[in-house]
């Protein structure tokens, strides 16, 4: 069960970690993030990478990197 637990952790700490900075690449440079062309939002509903970059960093990036932090104290919401 502990191998189980730190890799777990583990996850939520790599996924967290590059949520945070893909999300902030797309929020310092929303028309051409990590070199990333405008072309790939051809049919959404966005017009630049701003808007998915605040939700990587705030959902998937600090809502993993949280998760990470309520696992490490054993907190009663962690699940």
């Amino acid at each position: 069960m502990r191998i189980a637990r730190n890799c777990l952790l583990g996850l939520h700490i790599f996924v967290g970690l590059g949520g945070m900075a893909g999300g902030l690449a797309a929020i310092l440079d929303p028309s051409a993030p990590l070199g990333a062309p405008s072309s790939m939002l051809e049919g959404s509903p966005f017009d630049s990478f701003l808007i998915p970059g605040i939700i990587l960093f705030s959902v998937i990036g600090a809502g993993n990197l949280a998760a990470a932090i309520c696992f490490v104290f054993r907190k009663r919401w962690q699940g």
